[in-house]
């Protein structure tokens, strides 16, 4: 397996068959190689004529594998290249042997010669695997159509027993025919996963059949892609019958009491009696499993005709790819031949759905270009009526790739001849045509794909000469062009002294905001830099916009998005001559533009650049900005990793902007002041980066690092966002004529209201500009805007919207955001596009038991077959929350209904306006993520995979209609939910014993577990199931044991009897320790091991502070074991129970805040002890949630941002957030549920999982945290001087974090907790004498500061991931002091990193590469032997101190060197000085003896006269060339 040598293993007889086998021992270095038990083995063959065989293997019990020498490996003489290929299920990882050969000798008898072919037993295995299950699945249909189809024969008494239904086809009777249809269903759902799996298996085989070869496989005579798509097809038909099936016969035989059938055969119709009553009646559906069509549906009993019909002419389809592709097909539906309306589409390429769509009665089109993949794919087309029938059509499109690339360099010039090289790419013959100047010059035909070629051009002409290139071919009579390639030949003639300009663009079309690339080069044989102009110009020649740029003789690149529409010219002007473009512009369709009314200020960053002459210039108006401490290299006008310009602020860079916005009291007329912005390279959390704050009244605003805060002289108000992503604050303050609130709006999300009194001020004494920069966090600026007015939330959103630079994100947010009609109002059939929606039609209960009959229509046009209509009784739900102004719903319908696919039916579902909890994530989504998290199913799960152990949902929009006649209008933004009475889908039913109790609240002693007295649990537990139970029996059982492991009770008496734990110690008395042995050691005879493990690390990690006693359920299933389960999730994530932001990321279960407990329940007896007892379990549980990637932050953005959030549009949640919230202060004069408005929580969630992910990480040593260290290999010198050995850390943390120190690889692990800004001493094993030992820092990303390392005689020194390191000192200047141990110093990207320090470490000798370190401002490396130092080009550096043995001294554009020293010059080869002062050049030159190149530019020398000059070209140390420019 690691290579090594060939071998000839075998030989074989022609046409032999089924007696030979190659058993292959497999070797790894010469030891054996165990082939894993998860792998897929097979054997790759190249037989002697050319054909593959591609088969699979099987491993013995010995390890070695083992292959059939079939007929068809056989069928050609000569020898046979073979492999052995193992790879992972999912053929993400794949590994093969070294190669070996089987000679098949020529057969005497040829009397049944064998063709030889292909052969691909692997895949042919799967398929027959497939149709295999597709004839047991047949059978399982047919048992279900049996039971349907019951009574049929008309024989059967009115009275009697529905025996045919509950009799199996195979003669078993079953008890009820309720319990028949339960196990048909459970029989379809456990072949339904085994389809499934096939499925999965069978696309496993093809792509490792694909990675054998690019070619079709033809042999096989079967189209795989074809039977994959059957089979989906098959999977999903099933899914939508089970779901008709469950809610058609759970409504015609209900459990309570069907006594009898009723069979009429005249109608053929079925009906179920209740002593003697027709309760219900179904016809006669066939379910149809073949593939193509099928139904499904709500149980509606009818089945329509659809037809679907192909409008191509033809099912195999060839085009280029990325070109364009309109599939177009008739559809028609009709019932009792009249048709049913417009039917839901779904769109598959290869198996994947990638777009919802609805079908008209008709021709229809899908566009299907953009989701295609290079080569063949396989495309479905699915149309499900109302009725949940389908039918589907079949596509394989190849997509032809036609590219032409180039590596060439238009940023050269050229004196002689041009190389152009370039590489055409596709499977198909294609010429390649070269223009020059707009003549043809070249062209050549291949069939060769990525074959590079090679062509030479010939001086032509000093100046600029454009290149055209593409490549053509022509597919299925149609001509096809790869993209043309645009660059400029540049050829400038020796003596000719013209400047030339060139200038091409990366495209030939753009779309309003989309970002466009140029690139152009300016030559000047008189000048090495030249000031140019960069123009825009509109269709109608006028000026969009201009900027002078200073710019030397290299490629620069002009990248924008800020252009009109039109035929618009790009343009470079250099004194009278140009370079210019048109490209065709297509306006944005967006009808959305930026407020301007009462606009006093708005600067932008689009269009800047650092080249710019007036790059120092940012104003609009009266509006100026004061720079300081600016280089323009490492911060100014840059891109950012989406190309959006922004003004980067890092290092010493400061921005002063002249807007005041408290200069005048803002209740007069209000203030708007919008900032885009994103934070990076973070040192300081608390340093404000941002701030126009007047310290000595505290008015006005501040940003840091993650918060954003609006102070008036008596409130306060912030936000938190998440650093290294663009965020936009607008800081709002409405005036006294308004309602008087002050905001705080994220993204067009109103987050953070609240109401000022009309007492209050904004006015500063003495009043601030804005201010932007700091040292220790960078900031990027993209726009501020300031309105003398308070902007309301919908313009806010516009403004969001307007300002987006992102063509795609700009339309995706218009469209959603579009939901009013012109009047204002929002409009159902917009909403109902983007979200599920449930109309709710009479008059709504007003309070918990004002029951109401509803009629609940519930549409999802994307999953037509849960659409329903029905009758409904109708309750608010919840106890405290029924008197808000937006009630839950709890809804009992009268038969089950399936909310989701592959969901369990149930009668009762609650639509939860989440009132309490803004964002409405916390609850469903804390619901829909934790029972992702169990590696342990529940008894019901076992039986049934699809039963919970907790509530589901998703996200919904609720209107009303008073009547059918009445437009929907609406009432907010919901989560459609199961209730927790929705006790079908927890699967009690089947476990008689089964009790479920939940927790009523947080200070009854019997909630904590701090009281046995169990006649007074009915106030302390409520029976969630069975409903109204009352038989304590089981939970007091618990209760009681949990208290008598109370550690506050322990008397210290002498116990009756030794007892001995679990751990062997044997406790003699009643103490704390005994007790917490009790709990630990018995804990599993009560409570579920992993049931609390997962209720005590998700409850602590996502600070679920309401769930340690109230809102907790406990389950039994046998009457003496129990698990914890969720409910009620809103408390998370830093906020309390009133819904106010209140806790932080690094708050525990044992911490105080403001003399109250973190936590409610935080004093449980259950809780603290379960704590205490199993520490280790609970990290290894954290641990291995982080590995198994089921708690990253990935998983937490999808379950909260993802599925829940981003399904809500801003308007949305702002109109959500005004009909609960802000209509109460604007009516009522009530202010006081302003706290609940959060916006869509989105940044503060990143920023809350970011920060708490990293605190558990550090806290339980898990994922990144043990990966992220600095690495240290330490010393204990005998002999020293001026300091002593001393290898204690002190470490300084950035964040609130754990800090970590481990002394030796298997030492002991120190952890301490610290706060940021904290610096803790580690202390060191005194007994150990230290000599090349491994130290590990852990945490380094969250680190500042690892104190004075000089102590520690560090031989090794790797800090590349400590990114926010200020300072690293790891020499000394105390006198005497040498460090002859360092060799070895790694830094990294630390743009943090400000000072450096390796004195007297004189035996590192490397050059030291801080090319990183764009924040550096002092290196202090006397006394060292490195040879070079590579700085960032452009920074602060101010102190630079070198030793002698420098060889290379290269700065550039480092313009705050104030003291620099170097110990001497006499090694010093390289001098390349640019733009950076304060380096004495003329002494270098002068000293250095063996100086052999020299580069300066950005010099100032002042001479007497030139006799030094003349000196210096005497010794060539300066050209003739290099005398004229300087």
């Amino acid at each position: 397996m690691s290579g090594g040598s060939r071998w000839y293993m075998a030989t074989a007889m022609q046409n032999d068959r089924r007696t030979r086998y190659i058993s292959a021992r497999l070797l790894d270095e010469g030891e054996p190689y165990f082939v894993p038990a998860d792998a897929d083995v097979n054997v790759n063959i190249q037989k002697p004529d050319g054909n593959i065989v591609y088969n699979a293997c099987s491993v013995d019990e010995d390890g070695r594998v083992v292959f059939e020498m079939t007929k068809q490996i056989l069928a050609a003489v000569g020898t046979m290249k073979c492999n052995i290929e193992i790879s992972s299920l999912d053929v993400s990882e794949k590994a093969q042997s070294c190669t070996f050969e089987i000679e098949v000798e020529s057969t005497v008898k040829d009397d049944d010669t064998i063709v030889s072919s292909s052969e691909y037993t692997a895949l042919e295995k799967k398929v027959k695997e497939a149709n295999d299950l597709i004839d047991i699945f047949k059978i399982q249909i047919a048992r279900l159509n049996s039971v349907i189809a019951a009574g049929a024969n008309g024989e059967l008494d009115v009275c009697a027993e529905t025996v045919m239904i509950r009799t199996d086809i195979d003669g078993t009777t079953h008890e009820t025919a309720a319990v028949r249809v339960d196990e048909l269903q459970k029989e379809l759902r456990s072949a339904k996963a085994e389809l499934d799996n096939t499925i999965s298996e069978m696309k496993q085989a093809q792509a490792q059949t694909d990675a054998l070869q690019d070619t079709t496989i033809n042999n096989l005579g079967i189209d795989v892609q074809q039977v994959i798509a059957d089979l989906e097809e098959l999977s999903e038909s099933i899914e939508s019958r089970l779901i008709e099936v469950t809610n058609e016969m759970n409504r015609k035989i209900e459990a309570s009491r069907v006594s009898g059938v009723y069979y009429n055969p005249e109608t053929y119709m079925l009906a179920l009696t209740r002593d003697g009553e027709v309760i219900g009646d179904f016809d006669q559906t066939e379910i149809i499993a073949g593939s193509g069509s099928g139904t499904g549906g709500g149980g509606s009993g009818t089945t329509s005709v659809v037809t679907l019909r192909n409008l191509m002419g033809t099912t195999a389809i060839s085009i280029p790819y990325g070109s364009e592709l309109i599939l177009k097909y008739n559809f028609s539906s009709t019932l009792d031949e009249i048709e049913t309306g417009s039917g839901s589409c779904k769109l598959y390429v290869n198996s994947a759905l990638k777009g919802t769509y609805t079908a008209v009665q008709g021709e229809n089109s899908i566009s299907i270009g953009g989701f295609l993949t290079e080569g063949t794919n396989s495309v479905r087309i699915m149309v499900t009526d109302e009725y949940g029938t389908f039918k589907s059509l079949n596509f394989t499109v190849t997509a032809v790739s036609l590219e032409l690339r180039s590596t060439f360099n238009d940023g050269q010039i050229f004196s002689g001849d041009a190389t152009i090289k370039f590489t055409p790419i596709g499977a198909i013959e294609k010429t390649t045509y070269v223009y020059i100047d707009g003549e043809e010059f070249h062209s050549e035909t291949t069939t060769a794909s990525r074959v590079q070629s090679t062509l030479t051009v010939p001086f032509i002409s000093h100046g600029v000469h454009p290149v055209e290139m593409w490549t053509e071919a022509e597919l299925n009579g149609t001509k096809i062009e790869s993209a043309h390639l645009h660059f400029n030949l540049c050829f400038a003639e020796e003596g000719n002294m013209e400047p030339f300009v060139a200038l091409r663009s990366t495209s030939d079309k753009a779309s309003e905001g989309s970002l466009l690339e140029m690139y152009f080069l300016v030559y000047d044989p008189n000048n090495i830099k030249t000031e140019v102009q960069q123009i825009i110009t509109k269709e109608d020649g006028s000026v969009y916009q201009t900027a002078t740029l200073t710019v030397d003789r290299t490629r620069q690149k002009w990248s924008t998005k800020r252009y009109p529409a039109g035929n618009t010219t790009f343009s470079i002007v250099y004194g009278e001559i140009s370079a210019a473009i048109t490209i065709p512009v297509t306006e944005a369709d967006i009808d959305v533009s930026a407020v301007t009314n009462d606009l006093e200020g708005y600067l932008y960053a689009e269009g800047r650049e650092n080249s710019e002459t007036n790059k120092d210039v940012w104003s609009d108006g009266d509006v100026t900005t004061v720079f300081d401490g600016m280089n323009w290299v490492t911060n100014g006008w840059m891109a950012d990793d989406n190309g959006d310009k922004r003004l980067k602020l890092t290092g010493g860079g400061r921005a002063e902007v002249q807007l005041f916005p408290f200069a005048e009291d803002l209740r007069r007329y209000g203030k708007t002041i919008e900032i885009e912005f994103m934070t990076h390279d973070v040192n300081s959390v608390s340093e404000p980066v941002i701030s126009c704050m007047e310290e000595s009244t505290g008015i006005g605003f501040k940003i840091t690092a993650d918060t954003a805060t609006l102070r008036s002289e008596m409130q306060e108000i912030s936000v938190n966002f998440s650093e290294n992503k663009k965020v936009c604050i607008a800081f709002t303050v409405e005036s006294t004529s308004e309602y008087r609130m002050m905001a705080i709006s994220i993204n067009g999300y109103l987050t953070k209201p609240v109401q000022y009194v009309d007492t209050d001020n904004f006015k500063q004494t003495n009043p601030l500009p804005i201010t932007f920069g700091t040292s220790n966090c960078g900031v990027s600026v993209y726009k501020i805007r300031q309105y003398n007015t308070a902007l309301t939330s919908r313009e806010l959103v516009g403004n969001y919207i307007a300002d987006t630079a992102d063509i795609g994100k700009k339309m995706e947010l218009y469209e959603a955001n579009n939901i009013y009609d012109e009047y204002n109002n929002m409009m159902y059939s917009a909403v109902v596009k983007q979200i599920p929606c449930m109309t709710i039609v009479g008059d709504l209960p007003t309070f918990k038991g004002d029951e109401k009959i509803n009629i609940f229509k519930f549409e999802d046009t994307e999953n037509a077959v849960l659409n329903f209509e029905e009758q409904v009784d109708n309750d608010v739900q919840g106890t405290s929350s029924q008197w808000y102004v937006r009630k839950n719903f709890k809804a009992k319908f009268s038969k089950e209904m399936t909310i989701a696919i592959g969901k369990i039916p149930t009668k009762v579902i609650c639509l939860k306006a989440d009132y309490a909890e803004g964002t409405s994530t916390h609850n469903t989504g804390n619901a829909n993520f934790v029972e992702t998290l169990y590696d342990v199913k529940s008894p019901a799960q076992e039986l049934d995979e699809r039963c919970r152990r907790t509530i589901f949902g998703y996200p919904i929009v609720v209107f009303h209609q008073a009547t059918e006649a009445d437009t929907p209008t609406f009432v907010g933004k919901y989560n459609f939910n199961y209730d927790k009475g929705s006790n079908e889908a927890y699967g009690f039913a089947s476990f008689p014993k089964a009790e479920r109790w939940e927790v009523l609240n947080n200070t009854d002693p019997l909630c904590l577990f701090k009281s046995d007295d169990t006649s007074k649990m009915a106030a302390a537990f409520e029976a969630q199931y069975p409903k109204d139970y009352t038989d304590f029996t089981a939970l007091s059982a618990l209760v009681s044991w949990v208290y008598s492991t109370y550690r506050e009770n322990a008397t210290g008496e002498a116990l009756a009897a030794g007892y001995t734990d679990v751990d062997g110690v044997t406790h003699t008395n009643d103490t704390e320790a005994y007790r917490l042995a009790k709990f630990k050691t018995e804990f599993e005879q009560h409570m579920d091991m992993e049931c609390s493990l997962i209720y005590y690390v998700y409850t602590f990690f996502a600070l679920m502070v309401d769930q340690r006693a109230k809102n907790m359920h406990l389950v039994t299933w046998d009457g003496t074991v129990f698990e914890p389960w969720f409910y009620d999730n809103d408390t998370s994530f830093g906020i309390n129970n009133e819904g106010e932001k209140k806790y932080k990321y690094w708050h525990e279960d044992t911490d105080t805040l403001e003399g109250a407990n973190v936590f409610n329940g935080q004093e449980s007896v259950l809780w603290c002890n379960f704590r205490d007892a199993f520490p280790e379990k609970i990290q290894e549980k954290y641990q291995k949630l982080r590995k198994d990637g089921k708690l990253t932050k990935e998983k937490l953005v999808e379950y909260f941002i993802t599925r829940g959030s981003k399904k809500w549009c801003a308007n949305i949640y702002n109109d959500d957030s005004e009909y609960k919230y802000i209509e109460m202060l604007k009516t009522d004069g009530d202010a006081s549920n302003l706290k609940q408005v959060k916006g869509n929580g989105e940044d503060e969630h990143e920023y809350f999982f970011d920060r708490r992910l990293m605190y558990c990480d550090s806290k339980w040593y898990a994922s990144d945290y043990v990966d992220d260290y600095v690495s240290l290999r330490i010393y204990t010198p005998t002999e020293w001087a001026g300091v002593e050995p001393n290898a204690d850390l002190t470490v300084t943390s950035a964040y609130n974090m754990y800090q970590s120190v481990r002394y030796k690889a298997n030492g002991e692990l120190l952890v301490q907790r610290t706060e940021a800004g904290e610096s803790f001493t580690h202390k060191a094993p005194t007994d150990e004498k230290f000599n090349d030992t491994e130290t590990a820092v852990y945490g380094a990303s969250g680190i500042s500061s690892l104190g004075d390392l000089s102590g520690l005689y560090c031989g090794s020194v790797d800090v590349s991931k400590a990114t926010r390191l200020v300072e690293l000192n790891i020499g000394s200047d105390a006198e005497g002091y040498k460090n002859s141990n360092l060799t070895e110093l790694s830094v990294g990207t630390n743009t943090m990193l400000h000072r450096l320090n390796i004195m007297n470490c004189n035996k590192l000798t490397a050059n030291i590469d801080l090319s990183g370190c764009d924040g550096i401002e002092e290196i202090y490396a006397e006394g060292s032997s490195i040879t070079g130092v590579k700085l960032p080009e452009g920074g602060y550096l101010r102190i630079m101190h070198l030793p002698e043995t420098v060889a290379n001294l290269t700065v550039k554009n480092q313009n705050y060197i104030e003291d620099f020293r170097m110990e001497g010059y006499g090694n010093l080869t390289t001098l390349q000085v640019e733009n950076s002062s304060g380096i004495p050049v003329l002494d270098i030159i002068n000293t250095a003896a063996k100086l052999v190149r020299i580069r300066l530019t950005g010099i100032d020398w002042e001479f007497e006269d030139a006799t030094k000059l003349l000196s210096l070209m005497e010794r060539e140390v300066l050209t003739k060339t290099a005398l004229i420019h300087r």
